[in-house]
């Protein structure tokens, strides 16, 4: 198998504190995939400021040789999330010029079709919000060819140091002195054998040896990152967040020699050693006062010496989270354990309330509008006649013209800030803000809908599962966990048309882009709806001849795939993206609420 990685470290990005570990940690990597026979190239600013056309340059040349079967990215330096979905690395420049950062989402997109079967990222950066206006409008540049290479698509995995909206930690360690990046220390301490119980076999190989895949290293960081955590200050919140899509006999690191000589030490160099035999002698950072330690809750399970300590974990938080949550789907839980902090739960829990509150009564008006909850509208304007605003006490009732082509709406809010939606006939949009959030956009079939009576006899398990998969969504994770797959969506769509649009990112982010062109036929062909977003994530943004709903992406991550389309938008809103809010639904500031102004005013004369 040949192998590359192109190993990025940035300690000094100007205006920004310095990083101490962000060069060192990128040697350390250099170190190990150079033991493992990777061709390298390694890129940091120990010497010289690090651009954003040197890394396309390196990237580019393994690229193009089309013989490579893996590669990885690593980066070690800040980073930022500008909205779920949406993020970038910043480079020595990139507060002074935007292109000199790099775009995380759209470079993660496009690494699928250049040819090469597996591709890894390796994040070891924050994840934190923008704090001011000049590091929110950085966009950043695509370090990958814009092609397409015909065949099977590459598998994706991606190691994030942190959960979105949170920092990622540099720290000495019980073994050395030396500052390292967590995410870094324990990456590598798996990669390099230290951690006995993810070596596995495969198939393809002769039983001598021994191998780290990413799926088995994506267990070990779970655990080891949050623990090690934990001991510096339990206050501290460092959940990584790993996606996997390669299976067996894709590996990362084929440990040398015979394994049984390897060094016997614990599953991480900041926990105690008998988590290596699958038991835990120090409290965990994730706790409940029902399990004081995990250690007393794998005790009173009567599990024995040598059980995989992650399905602990996870079987510790299933009973959480059972309790916690409207839904009880087993799988899901599963797929949820070991990556929440009660904290976390709390809040997923109480944001998932409030949108289920406001959106289990059916609404039996025959007519189509908007319900807003959470905060007072200003105004609405429309694409075509004028909409009737009743004001009520904890909401707002928008009223569509009846028999006039509307399918978008700007919803102007009461600070200034403002939300595009589409209008779908015969349906009505439920907006639900907490705290100036916008957290769910919901569509319930109105009283002269043909799937009304259906809805109103199914609404309960409709809106207990999208009102989960809404938080989830806002808070960062997979909403495909609670929405399901393609076929699932289809049974459910003719309900509420957002879950299918919240699909679609997730199925976006995770390469599966046959279901997202089954969703927009069976939309387009079967509802007559055509989401602008959709429309988008299948590439059929310019070739729809039927217009699309609203005029721009509903959801902020659909910005970035917005760039080889930009041109497709009218002036004013292309400016207006400039003043985007870092939240999950497209929502401007005031000075993006001018410009959507002004658009409006022009496409009403």
């Amino acid at each position: 198998m040949k192998r590359c990685a192109v190993i990025i470290g940035v300690g000094k990005s100007d205006g920004m504190q310095p990083l101490k570990s962000a060069v060192d940690d990128a040697d350390k990597f250099e170190v190990w995939a150079r033991g493992q026979g990777f061709e390298t190239t390694l890129i940091t600013d120990k010497e010289d400021k690090v651009t954003v056309g040197e890394v396309f340059k390196a990237i580019s040349a393994y690229t193009s040789s089309r013989s490579f079967d893996q590669m990885i990215i690593f980066f070690s330096g800040h980073g930022m999330l500008q909205a779920p979905g949406r993020e970038v690395w910043f480079l020595s420049d990139a507060l002074k010029n935007s292109n000199e950062a790099i775009d995380l989402a759209e470079s993660i997109d496009m690494s699928r079709y250049i040819g090469i079967p597996h591709i890894v990222f390796i994040s070891d950066a924050c994840r934190n919000l923008p704090r001011g206006l000049s590091a929110s409008r950085i966009s950043g540049s695509v370090i990958f060819p814009n092609e397409y290479i015909e065949g099977k698509n590459g598998d994706v995995d991606v190691f994030y140091a942190s959960r979105p909206g949170s920092p990622a930690f540099a720290a000495a360690s019980t073994y050395s002195p030396e500052i390292q990046g967590i995410l870094t220390r324990h990456i590598l301490e798996g990669l390099n054998g230290h951690v006995r119980t993810i070596a596995k076999q495969l198939a393809d190989y002769d039983d001598s040896k021994w191998f780290v895949t990413a799926f088995s290293l994506k267990g070990h960081i779970e655990l080891a990152v949050p623990l090690a955590i934990s001991k510096i200050d339990i206050e501290l919140d460092q959940m990584p967040e790993v996606r996997v899509e390669s299976h067996d006999p894709k590996y990362l690191s084929e440990l040398k020699g015979s394994y049984g000589q390897h060094v016997e030490r614990s599953i991480g160099t900041d926990i105690d050693p008998g988590v290596r035999f699958g038991f835990f002698s120090r409290r965990a950072y994730f706790e409940d006062p029902q399990f004081e330690s995990l250690s007393s809750y794998y005790r009173r399970q009567g599990r024995g010496v040598g059980e995989n300590p992650d399905k602990v974990i996870q079987t510790a938080f299933s009973e959480i989270l059972q309790k916690s949550f409207v839904t009880t789907d087993k799988l899901i839980m599963q797929e949820l354990a070991g990556r929440l902090s009660k904290k976390m739960i709390e809040t997923l829990q109480g944001e998932s309330d409030v949108i289920y509150d406001r959106s289990i009564k059916p609404v039996d008006y025959d007519d189509t509008g908007l319900i807003i909850y959470g905060m007072a509208v200003k105004s609405v304007l429309v694409n075509s006649g004028t909409c009737e605003l009743i004001r009520n006490d904890d909401h707002t009732l928008v009223k569509m013209p009846q028999n006039c082509e509307v399918s978008a709406a700007l919803v102007i809010l009461h600070n200034d800030t403002s939300v595009p939606v589409a209008i779908l006939d015969k349906y009505w949009g439920v907006l639900v803000l907490m705290k100036g959030v916008l957290l769910a956009v919901n569509y319930i079939p109105g009283g002269g809908h043909r799937h009304y009576y259906d809805y109103v006899e199914k609404n309960i398990e409709i809106e207990r599962r999208r009102s989960l998969a809404a938080a989830l969504a806002v808070n960062g994770f997979r909403s495909d966990l609670i929405i399901g797959d393609a076929k699932c969506v289809r049974q459910l769509k003719p309900f509420d048309p957002s879950l299918a649009l919240l699909a679609c990112y997730a199925y976006a982010s995770a390469g599966k882009r046959d279901d997202i062109s089954s969703l927009y036929v069976y939309m387009s062909v079967e509802l007559g709806i055509r989401f602008f977003d959709v429309g988008l994530l299948t590439g059929f943004l310019q070739e729809e001849i039927f217009p699309m709903a609203p005029f721009c992406p509903m959801v902020t991550q659909g910005w970035a795939y917005m760039r080889p389309h930009m041109d497709f938008l009218d002036k004013d809103i292309q400016l207006a993206a400039q003043y985007l809010k870092p939240d999950l639904w497209t929502t401007f500031d005031q000075k993006g609420t001018e410009h959507m102004v002004s658009y409006f005013n022009k496409i009403k004369i």
